[in-house]
C-alpha cells in the first residue's frame, strides 16, 4: 500500500478506456442470445437483450479487475528483491540475475543521462533540441555504462557460488488485509450469485 502509486494508477485507467469501451459494445452487439432474455433498449436508442447487456459489463469489470490487478502488482513491485527471490528459490544463475539487475538500474541510470544532455544542450544553444536525436548520445552512455557494470562484476568475483537468504514474517497487518479482502471477494461474489439480477452463472 505505501508503494501504490494513484497517479500512474488513474493514468493507466484512462488509457484502458478505449478497450473497455471496444470489449463493452462489441459484445453488446455481437453476442447472440441463447436465453431468450427480455429486449431492451440501451441509452433510449440502441436495440439489444439483457442476458448480452449482462454479459457486456461482465466482461467489462472482470478485464478491469484483471488488469489492475497485474498492474498495480507491476508497479508496486521491488525489482531487486524479485531477481534475488528467483536466484534462491527458482535457481535462476547468478549471472543472468545480476545481468537482470544492472539493466533494470541502467533504466534509472539512462533517464538521468537524457535529461542532463538535454538540459546541456538548452543551456548551450538555447533552443530544445528533437528528443531522437538524443538517442547517439544515449546509446553511448549505455555502452559505458554497461562496461563498467561489467567490470565491476566481475571484480567482486559475482559467480555461480553466490548465496543469498532473506527471511520474510507474516504479521499484523498482513492478516487485517488478507480478512478485508476476503470478505470483501465474499461479498461481491455472494451478491452476483444470489441476487439473480445478472444472468451469469458459476459453472
Amino acid at each position: 500500500i505505501k508503494r501504490f502509486k494513484y497517479k500512474i494508477i488513474t493514468y493507466f485507467v484512462l488509457m484502458m478506456l478505449i478497450p473497455l469501451l471496444s470489449v463493452f459494445f462489441t459484445t453488446l452487439f455481437y453476442t447472440k442470445d441463447i436465453t431468450n432474455s427480455e429486449a431492451i433498449n440501451f441509452f433510449n436508442f440502441i436495440k439489444t437483450n439483457k442476458y448480452s447487456l449482462h454479459l457486456a459489463i461482465f466482461l467489462v469489470i472482470r478485464t478491469l479487475s484483471l488488469s489492475l490487478i497485474s498492474f498495480s502488482y507491476m508497479i508496486c513491485l521491488e525489482y531487486d528483491k524479485l531477481i534475488v527471490s528467483l536466484i534462491q528459490n527458482f535457481k535462476l544463475p547468478v549471472t543472468v540475475g545480476y545481468s537482470l539487475l544492472v539493466t533494470f538500474n541502467a533504466f534509472y541510470h539512462l533517464k538521468e543521462e537524457y535529461f542532463r544532455i538535454k538540459n546541456a544542450y538548452l543551456m548551450r544553444f538555447s533552443k530544445r533540441k528533437i528528443t531522437f536525436l538524443l538517442l547517439f548520445p544515449i546509446i553511448v552512455s549505455a555502452a559505458r555504462y554497461a562496461y563498467y557494470a561489467g567490470l565491476s562484476l566481475e571484480s567482486r568475483g559475482l559467480n555461480g557460488n553466490k548465496t543469498f537468504l532473506e527471511k520474510f514474517y507474516w504479521n499484523k497487518n498482513d492478516t487485517i488485509y488478507f480478512l478485508i479482502i476476503a470478505i470483501s471477494v465474499l461479498l461481491i461474489v455472494g451478491y452476483f450469485v444470489f441476487s439473480g439480477k445478472f444472468l451469469m452463472k458459476l459453472i
